[in-house]
């Protein structure tokens, strides 16, 4: 009986392997969909998985690929005329610094055994401390090159989200709630609007509701 279990073990696990290998031979095959990389990268970044300077090094890249992506659209606009030699500069200096850090990471190219001529792969290495980080580059990488990589955005509450339109700037609906009602726009409203209702109370035409003790509006 345990000669069993050991061998039905043994075969879950070469079953577990099989399947992990052809869902990652799919991702690298250009299969991957932006949405659920950004998703997986969001949650790397919100969770606990990079140790050390890792996250901070991740977050340098995914920051230097939106800036770039940003103002090369721009670019390619006509924006910047003016100053279109100078920006093309800093955004070669921050690639440049971008290819640098990128050395950091090694990645062992694969042959796909079932294609008529043969693909290359390139997986990560088992190192389990370098694998998170390595990861979440390939995610930030993979996302830039296909345009997506603005779709990763942080909240003011510290979060990072996938942004589903391209003005959402908030994870929730309670953090952009909560940022109208922090702006001093909000503020000069309702400042105006207390003035308003204290005016109208003085002079009679409103009441002032009472309050019972757990601050509830007594009923009529």
């Amino acid at each position: 009986m345990a000669k069993r279990r050991k061998t039905e073990r043994k075969a879950a696990g070469a079953l577990v392997t099989g399947n992990s290998d052809v869902a990652f031979f799919e991702r690298l095959a250009g299969m991957w969909d932006p949405t659920r990389d950004a998703e997986a990268l969001t949650a790397l970044l919100n969770g606990s998985g990079l140790a050390g300077d890792a996250r901070e090094r991740l977050l340098e890249i995914l920051r230097i690929l939106q800036t770039r992506q940003h103002y090369m659209q721009a670019l390619l606009r006509g924006e910047f005329a003016s100053q279109a030699q100078g920006l093309v500069g800093a955004l070669t200096a921050d690639v440049h610094r971008l290819n640098e850090s990128l050395r950091r990471y090694s990645l062992t190219p694969q042959i796909s055994p079932w294609d008529e001529h043969p693909r290359t792969f390139f997986v990560l290495p088992d190192s389990p401390e370098e694998d998170s980080e390595s990861n979440g580059v390939m995610y930030v990488l993979k996302l830039a090159e296909k345009g997506e990589i603005d779709s990763v955005r942080h909240c003011r509450c510290g979060k990072f989200f996938v942004a589903k339109r391209v003005d959402q700037m908030h994870c929730s609906t309670r953090c952009r709630v909560n940022e109208h009602q922090s702006s001093d726009e909000f503020k000069a409203k309702r400042r105006k609007a207390d003035r308003e209702r204290y005016r109208l109370h003085k002079r009679g035409v409103v009441k002032q509701p009472s309050r019972r003790k757990h601050g509830t509006q007594k009923a009529r």
